[in-house]
């Protein structure tokens, strides 16, 4: 398999809800029993915040878009939103993030989310 069929495989393997899920522990949600301490450590880190928050806010963009049928996206508003979607994946994406302990803890939760914590 090349390596760009392996990273769409590996992309499909998580839905957005579980992504959702990981920010919102990190950004003051309850966190699974048992995961408490991994959260607080995440809480403190600034890319990981950084990652939350941009996921929050493009999760709520995405509902309004979706569901809000009275709801009027501009042009701009929809460039700022692209430009977020791009800053996360530039951060997760970078050589940092992942060799990161915060990096590697935050896409295993997700991980994990997407497989057993549902």
């Amino acid at each position: 398999m090349s390596s760009g069929a392996l990273r769409y495989e590996l992309a499909r393997a998580f839905n957005h809800r579980d992504l959702v899920a990981v920010a919102a522990w990190i950004l003051g949600g309850t966190p699974p029993e048992g995961f408490a301490e991994t959260i607080e450590q995440l809480r403190r880190d600034d890319s990981i915040r950084e990652v939350a928050v941009g996921l929050r806010g493009l999760s709520k963009a995405r509902a309004q878009a979706d569901y809000d049928h009275s709801a009027e996206l501009s042009q701009s508003q929809a460039v700022a939103e692209i430009r977020v979607a791009a800053q996360i994946v530039s951060v997760v994406e970078s050589p940092e993030f992942s060799a990161s302990p915060a990096g590697r803890l935050f896409l295993g939760l997700i991980a994990l989310r997407a497989s057993s914590l549902r």
